[in-house]
């Protein structure tokens, strides 16, 4: 997607913009602000280490990042998408309504 954005010469302030984070016990974001280049995000993407809580807290993950990008959404009128990749099913059933609850709010897929 980005080699396509560069090709047709979309500019910094409109191309897409990566979160990569990553969750089990606690959520934690790997770079401050959002990354604009596939290099960015292709290195930190191979940075991950493997969590070892055994814990899977997918829902609330969902949760905080909605809100801690809703700003993205919200002021500066982006549309958001939140991908999850994980291999197990959440460990967090009861945060499900509150994740649902935050991408509703902020109109985010």
């Amino acid at each position: 997607v980005y080699n396509q954005l560069t090709a047709l010469n979309v500019g910094a302030d409109k191309a897409l913009k990566t979160v990569v984070g990553v969750f089990g016990e606690r959520t934690k974001f790997l770079s401050e602000d959002p990354l604009d280049t596939t290099d960015e995000v292709v290195k930190t993407v191979r940075g991950i280490k493997s969590e070892e809580s055994g814990k899977e807290n997918v829902f609330a993950a969902v949760r905080e990042a909605a809100t801690r990008y809703q700003t993205y959404r919200t002021k500066q009128n982006r549309a958001v998408m939140l991908v999850v990749v994980t291999d197990e099913a959440g460990s967090d059933d009861a945060n499900l309504e509150g994740a649902i609850a935050a991408t509703r709010r902020y109109g985010m897929k």
